[in-house]
């Protein structure tokens, strides 16, 4: 399935969108916004601009300048004006300063470069002035006015002084020794302004202005006064600094001056003062502007400031919103986090949302895991071993079923590993819970399987090794399905045929078969596999041979203790068979040493290793080889009664001692227990031989 990737920065897109917009040129993408245009993109605030797609706006360059906000490019200050901030700060760049009196720039907004200093401003040549602010040309003087201060440029310094009313036209005095020559000199010159003076009128100089000679005679002015705090004197005018921002904080100024950024003018435009906390002022405004809803800043401020995500203003301060609340950039109010299992940190700009199968806890004010999941070492909550998810609920695995590790993962079948099986309880962990039910044993081979005649049907669990047998029957070891019904029942207690240490019974000879159950090993478990080998043979020979000796000696009990002799041999061929074979092989390590398979404790190795081959070998010839001989002997011998039909054969005494040999088998197949009989020990004795692994 395809996966929502991030939009690239300036762009957005909302809930199910298959593209991203771009925020058009004047805006930039509101930082942790989501939805559409009107929530994501934000207007450039006044000195900034910005382009199609921006992440963010830029402060306008020098000689720029933008006065409104949504500016997709900034303009370059007209003529008479200059900007000379190198996009420092936005609130520099939101109008241009204006030239000085007494000078100009000319360039009408086509070179930024002619605007970013105030040193594009030039000085009035000789004979033009410029007495406002902003001028982008000067004006031309009067000609009297000009053609008076070349006069005055030829008097020598004394004579100029004495002739001279206007302040800017005080010249240094020259040594008072030489004035009776400068005046005799001066005389053309003094003739001259005198009669200039009858014609014309002298202006009052710059930063004063002139009053009346008397109340009277309002139309005669004969003197100047300074200008003072609060007004600007040009041309003999006296004008109030009453203009948006202005002020006069000197005596004799020609202009008002304007009040700078962060600033304004006092009430009596005598001087200025910084704007106070959540006001600002880009410069010539009477009055700061108030910061819009969702900003803040500090006295003095030329601009007003967004707090970041996670704060809002309070008292011109960003402070950070409380746990379970939150703010994006430039809020004015923290929000509540009331979604489902939605959370948040102290000075958040977002809500989170608690992992998968957590939920907000207001107890805790963490994420905890609903109910039925577990917190698992990893730190996630999640179905622990022995549950999986149902629905939105973790539930116990079902009998039959199990699961060893944490996770929201199925459940799986003990069928996967052992075919039929089941579990004695609901949430079992592991596949080892599965066993076999009542009335079938594991085959060792994946799959439960039946049980047979003689096995106990109400045992759980049973597999084939300790499969439990019913009184009165038996098997020849541990890894047999053949279970048999016993002759004489009361030889055969049941259990498990790998447990059998039985105590003989005086009461029945037959008894003695208890070796076929298990080795003497049962009595000496601290013997090794040798000398069980040896005791277990030897054993069984010695019991023989007792009860043949004793049939000798003894007549009328010949027949039960010849017959009683064949019936051990019989029993214990299979069990003697294979502790003889495991007299042979040995298994190499990875040292080199050879210890023998069947005993680790014993090496192949030292010295006497050839007497145990040698009497492994004679041990066949009398176990494997001798009793298969002696039974084939036996029904050879009675071969016309066993021929005979079924009921016959069961009325006749002289074979009857002989039954095991040939009851289960039809009359013409009299001789095939000799045959099965060697079938077995190939089985049992000479499969043990052969290594485990090998081909052979």
């Amino acid at each position: 399935m395809d996966f929502c990737g991030i939009c690239e920065a300036g762009k957005f897109s909302g809930e199910g969108s298959n593209s991203c917009s771009s925020c058009p040129a004047g805006k930039h993408i509101n930082s942790g916004a989501t939805g559409d245009e009107s929530s994501v993109c934000s207007n450039c605030a006044s000195g900034k601009y910005s382009g199609t797609a921006s992440a963010t706006c830029s402060i306008c360059a020098a000689g720029t300048y933008a006065s409104s906000k949504s500016s997709s490019e900034c303009t370059i200050c007209p003529a008479g004006k200059y900007n000379p901030d190198q996009a420092t700060d936005a609130a520099y760049h939101t109008s241009c300063s204006a030239c000085s009196p007494g000078t100009k720039l000319e360039d009408d907004g086509t070179d930024a470069e002619k605007h970013n200093a105030a040193d594009d401003c030039e000085l009035c040549g000789p004979g033009y002035f410029s007495n406002e602010t902003g001028s982008a040309s000067c004006s031309a003087a009067a000609p009297a006015l000009v053609e008076r201060c070349h006069l005055l440029e030829q008097l020598p310094a004394v004579v100029a002084r004495q002739v001279t009313s206007a302040p800017e036209e005080r010249l240094l005095s020259a040594p008072q020794e030489s004035t009776a020559r400068a005046e005799a000199a001066a005389g053309p010159a003094k003739k001259a302004i005198a009669v200039q003076e009858e014609q014309t009128e002298v202006p009052a100089s710059s930063g004063n202005y002139t009053t009346p000679a008397t109340a009277e005679d309002v139309t005669t002015r004969t003197s100047e006064t300074i200008c003072e705090l609060g007004f600007a004197c040009v041309g003999g005018v006296k004008t109030s600094c009453d203009g948006p921002g202005q002020y006069s904080d000197e005596t004799g100024l020609a202009a008002c001056k304007t009040a700078p950024a962060g600033k304004k003018p006092t009430y009596n435009r005598q001087d200025i003062e910084n704007c106070s906390p959540g006001r600002y002022s880009v410069g010539g405004k009477i009055e700061c502007d108030e910061c819009d809803t969702g900003k803040f800043s500090t006295e003095g401020a030329v601009g007003c400031s967004l707090c970041e995500p996670g704060e809002i203003p309070v008292s011109n301060v960003c402070t950070k919103c409380e746990k379970g609340k939150y703010a994006t950039f430039g809020s004015s109010t923290c929000l509540s986090c009331d979604g489902p299992g939605e959370y948040s940190d102290e000075g958040a700009g977002y809500c989170q949302t608690c992992p998968q199968y957590e939920v907000f806890s207001n107890q805790t004010n963490a994420c905890e895991c609903i109910h039925t999941f577990t917190r698992v070492d990893d730190g996630t909550c999640t179905c622990k071993a022995g549950e999986t998810l149902m629905g939105t609920t973790c539930e116990p695995c079902e009998k039959a079923k199990w699961k060893a590790e944490d996770g929201v993962t199925s459940c799986s079948l003990c069928s996967s590993t052992l075919e039929d099986s089941i579990t004695k309880d609901f949430g079992s962990t592991s596949a080892i819970d599965c066993k076999c039910p009542k009335g079938t044993y594991d085959d060792g081979k994946g799959k439960c399987k039946v049980i047979k005649d003689g096995m106990d049907d109400t045992a759980v669990g049973m597999c084939l090794k300790n499969v439990t047998i019913d009184p009165g029957f038996w098997r020849v070891n541990s890894d047999s399905t053949d279970v048999r019904e016993c002759h004489v029942s009361e030889a055969c207690t049941g259990g498990n045929s790998t447990n059998y240490c039985q105590t003989l019974k005086a009461a029945s000879i037959l008894n003695i078969d208890v070796f076929n159950m298990v080795s003497v090993g049962c009595w000496a478990a601290s013997i090794n596999y040798y000398e069980k080998a040896l005791l277990t043979t030897l054993t069984i020979i010695a019991v023989c041979g007792v009860l043949i000796l004793a049939g000798l000696l003894v007549k009328k009990y010949m027949s039960s203790c010849f017959t009683s002799a064949i019936a051990i041999m019989y029993l214990v061929l299979p069990t003697v068979t294979t502790k003889i074979f495991g007299l042979f092989p040995c298994d190499e390590l990875d040292d080199g040493s050879e210890m023998l398979r069947k005993d680790y404790t014993i090496s192949c190795q030292d010295d006497g290793r050839d007497f145990w081959e040698t009497y492994g070998w004679l041990m066949v010839g009398v176990f494997p080889v001798g009793v298969i001989s002696m039974y084939g002997f036996l029904l050879w011998s009675k071969r016309a009664k066993l021929k005979k039909p079924v009921e016959q054969r069961l009325e006749d005494e002289e074979i009857t001692p002989l039954l095991f040999l040939w009851e289960p088998y039809k009359p013409e197949f009299w001789y095939w227990e000799a045959i099965e009989t060697g079938r077995r020990l190939m089985m049992t004795g000479v499969l043990s031989t052969i290594k485990p692994g090998s081909y052979s």
